[in-house]
């Protein structure tokens, strides 16, 4: 699975967020409302972030030519969007559910060959 798409200029490849997050969805997270939009985003604080009211994630616009990290991006704020729909709240990423999430996910195959 490539995940690759022409970017919105034509000229250059950028990974395909909503392809990603499909395909994450339905393989690891069927079990929770999915996330029904995404989008690159120039001014970002950090590398992405989830916005679970509106069922969205960002992405830093740096990361669109590479699949393989925003694949690793859209995990991590797949496992933070399962929580806080869980939670009602964010939840750490140091915190034992988020690490439980990341195990489980890491004996699903959900990293091999992106890292």
């Amino acid at each position: 699975m490539g995940f690759l798409t022409l970017g919105p200029d034509a000229n250059c490849w950028e990974a395909d967020l909503m392809a990603i997050i499909h395909y994450s969805q339905e393989t690891y997270f069927s079990d929770t409302k999915p996330i029904s939009s995404a989008e690159f985003i120039d001014d970002l604080e950090g590398p992405s972030r989830v916005l679970p009211q509106i069922d969205k994630i960002e992405i830093k616009r740096c990361f669109s030519p590479f699949p393989k990290l925003c694949r690793l991006l859209v995990l991590h704020e797949l496992i933070h969007n399962k929580l806080y729909k869980k939670h009602g709240a964010a939840q750490k990423d140091t915190g034992e559910e988020f690490q439980a999430e990341v195990k489980r996910l890491w004996g699903s195959d959900a990293y091999v060959d992106l890292l």
